[in-house]
């Protein structure tokens, strides 16, 4: 007599099981690398802005006065990475005083327009 052949495969109990524990492990993980992601981003226009402070306290300690140009003429700065793109940056003259004595830095993100800034002196 001949024996009858095992069956192979998966019931589709146990592919269920599998579906829901990825169901499970996707809804944890894909928000907290979104708010990874966010906080790179943040750090990378933070140490951007403070890059451009430094080359606008620079360009002031050689020419008297601060600066709006971040072209080759003016400071001469890019932000690094200067691949990213996630953010614009802009110098303006602070409130109440003009761009000889005082500058606002401000770093908008292009996804959200949500903005970082530094002021000084």
């Amino acid at each position: 007599m001949n024996s009858p052949l095992p069956q192979k495969g998966f019931t589709l109990i146990e592919i269920m099981i599998v579906v829901a524990i990825l169901a499970i492990v996707t809804t944890i993980a894909v928000p907290t690398y979104t708010g990874y992601v966010k906080t790179a981003e943040r750090t990378e226009g933070w140490n951007n802005l403070n890059s451009l402070q430094l080359a606008l306290e620079e360009y002031y300690i050689e020419n008297g006065k601060y600066t709006t140009d971040t072209s080759a003429g003016g400071l001469n700065w890019t932000p690094k990475p200067s691949s990213g793109g996630k953010f614009t940056y802009t110098i303006a003259p602070c409130s109440g005083g003009s761009i000889n004595t005082c500058y606002t830095l401000t770093a908008t993100r292009t996804s959200d327009s949500s903005t970082l800034s530094l002021s000084g002196p």
